[in-house]
């Protein structure tokens, strides 16, 4: 019953034939087209965040929010789930603030002084003992915005390609995800930017 209300919702919010996540063929079919309220609501998230009288941190979360709702859009057609991680192992280039952002928010200790390193293969910092996010509401933009379209299990290959959406190699351009790319880089004011590893490994 609850699945089936699912499919429904789906249907009439995405326009998305099929009604269910999952089910749409990437290489036969392409992608839906992004609803056109999601690009108004990416307007209307960055007009909030210049006229914000905050701090960084409020400004964030209106990324962040924005970016959850984007998302509920995204898994009407990604094959990412919760307990899938393999892109955990992958680099993830973190800025300063949302470094800053997680410290603030989970208690967990950012280190200041490392260097930044690249080519990782070991899991995130972050990933729990049970094969989840542990700092999940608060995750890095990069972590909001990279999913797979087609075998999750490619991303524990490093050099294989594989549809993924919302990275560099995406067959859609994704300009609601680059205008909040941009407002994050200019949150962070130092310039400075890290693998997640520098600011949270052992």
């Amino acid at each position: 019953m609850i699945e089936s209300v699912i499919r429904w919702a789906n249907q009439v919010r995405y326009r998305n034939p099929y009604g269910k996540p999952h089910a749409i063929d990437v290489k036969a079919n392409g992608l839906p087209r992004i609803p056109k309220y999601l690009g108004k609501r990416a307007n209307e998230t960055a007009a909030a965040i210049a006229a914000h009288p905050g701090n960084d941190f409020d400004k964030l979360k209106l990324i962040y929010d924005y970016l959850d709702e984007y998302n509920d859009f995204v898994a009407t057609f990604s094959v990412c789930k919760k307990g899938c991680n393999h892109c955990c192992k992958i680099d993830v280039d973190v800025t300063k603030v949302e470094a800053l952002y997680i410290e603030r928010f989970t208690g967990k200790t950012m280190h200041r002084k490392r260097k930044r390193s690249q080519g990782h293969r070991t899991a995130c910092p972050l990933l729990g003992a049970d094969g989840t996010c542990s700092v999940y509401e608060y995750r890095p933009f990069n972590c909001r915005t990279f999913h797979a379209l087609d075998d999750p299990d490619l991303c524990a290959k490093p050099g294989v390609n594989h549809l993924v959406y919302g990275a560099s190699s995406s067959p859609q351009q994704v300009d609601c995800y680059a205008q909040m790319n941009e407002i994050r880089k200019a949150l962070n004011q130092t310039g400075e930017r890290k693998d997640i590893r520098d600011y949270f490994g052992k």
